[in-house]
């Protein structure tokens, strides 16, 4: 009898001691996460009643029963932020039992990036976006029809990435992602929402001072059959200065000698419809393009810059110009020569009134205007003025090239 206790005590021993041993969990993993929260997964452990789950700091974040599953969500963390987790198994025989702890730890992904904005930049692009405090950022950009190209930013970039050297006129889509590194590999966010940019014109500012007060003569309605033009081009050479040439596009096929040496003297060629026929709403988009194809037959260049006749602007007008990669120019001084033919009132409508980053409005078909550009050019000059553009203009002042479709008023004013 006393041998059948003995032996009993022993089996309830080795059965007591065999129900109080709890394994450590294994497969314990940060499964998947989220830019605010992570998924812990593991195997499941024979005989465990429960898990207790902890973060890095021992704080119990979940007593989780074994029959609710391997998995649990940990919810409202940081982005781009690694933690760290242990999990143990727990027995209830007697008492508490627990297994040895095992530890996982793993990154939340980066935000989604926010406020992605591009915009032009000469023949480039400039990216700005909110910083997400990812650990880096990976930026991708298409034409469309070419393999997209992926270059590697830091935060820091987020106040201005340069993109250089693309194609002057086809439009580009940018988008930009997140990612943390985590030894070899890595966690990348979501892309962002894409943005497009059309790659503009940019100014040749070669000679320009833009620190330098500045005005842009422009001439429209010509070129002009008799030497109205060829006068306006003399005085402008021999004080080293430079205009922008509104021009038709009739009148270029008429005249492509007188076109080709206004181009030629490093004047900019623009656009002022094909016969100035046809004002606001019944401008057609073929009174704009057929004139840039006359101008671009007579010259070898197709404008850059143009204005519409009677300076009003259709939504027509607008999106032609942005389809020819022209930006379109008003004026902030309207000498009114035109209807004065007079070379006194347009000297006086300019000199004592023009200032930095004007646009002056001229036409290169009247003698009066001719004998007030010899006066006038040599004015400015003497008060310090540079003689640009009004591509020139815009880009020296605002530090970006004139943007397509834009109606500028003076360097700085559009509407």
């Amino acid at each position: 009898m006393i041998a059948l206790f003995a032996l009993l005590l022993v089996l309830a021993a080795g059965f007591a001691a065999a129900n109080m041993v709890v394994g450590r969990v294994k497969g314990f993993q940060v499964a998947s996460a989220t830019d605010g929260g992570q998924v812990l997964s593991w195997n499941r452990a024979g005989g465990v009643d429960h898990y207790d789950i902890y973060d890095g700091q021992g704080k119990l974040l979940k007593e989780l029963a074994a029959d609710e599953g391997c998995q649990y969500a940990v919810e409202g963390l940081k982005s781009s932020t690694r933690y760290t987790y242990s999990i143990v198994g727990v027995k209830s025989f007697f008492g508490r039992h627990t297994g040895k702890a095992a530890e996982c730890s793993g990154y939340t992904l980066p935000e989604t990036v926010s406020a992605l904005a591009a915009m032009n930049s000469g023949t480039g692009a400039l990216l700005t976006w909110d910083d997400s405090g990812a650990g880096g950022y990976e930026v991708q950009y298409t034409d469309g029809y070419s393999e997209p190209k992926t270059l590697e930013a830091k935060g820091r970039d987020a106040e201005g990435l340069s993109i250089p050297d693309l194609q002057e006129g086809a439009q580009y889509t940018f988008q930009i992602r997140g990612f943390v590194q985590d030894g070899d590999s890595r966690l990348y966010s979501d892309w962002s929402v894409s943005e497009p940019i059309t790659a503009v014109h940019t100014a040749d500012m070669t000679g320009v001072d833009v620190t330098k007060p500045m005005v842009a003569l422009t001439f429209d309605d010509g070129p002009d059959y008799g030497d109205v033009t060829d006068r306006i081009l003399a005085a402008l050479k021999e004080y080293g200065g430079h205009a922008s040439f509104f021009q038709e596009g009739a009148s270029a096929s008429a005249l492509p000698e007188l076109m080709s040496r206004i181009a030629e003297a490093g004047h900019e060629i623009a656009c002022h419809t094909y016969d100035h026929s046809h004002y606001g709403s019944n401008v057609t988009a073929d009174d704009i393009v057929l004139a840039d194809d006359a101008i671009e037959q007579a010259t070898g260049k197709r404008p850059t810059a143009f204005r519409s006749p009677g300076g009003e602007t259709t939504d027509l007008i607008r999106n032609v110009c942005v389809s020819e990669k022209m930006p379109i120019f008003y004026w902030s001084i309207d000498t009114e020569d035109w209807k004065s033919r007079d070379a006194d009132a347009v000297c006086d409508a300019v000199m004592g009134h023009v200032s930095d980053g004007d646009i002056v409005l001229m036409h290169n078909v009247y003698d009066s205007t001719a004998d007030a550009v010899e006066r006038i050019v040599p004015y400015l000059v003497e008060e310090g003025y540079q003689l640009v553009t009004v591509s020139q203009l815009v880009q020296a002042k605002t530090g970006k090239p004139p943007v397509p479709g834009t109606q500028y008023i003076t360097a700085t004013q559009t509407n």
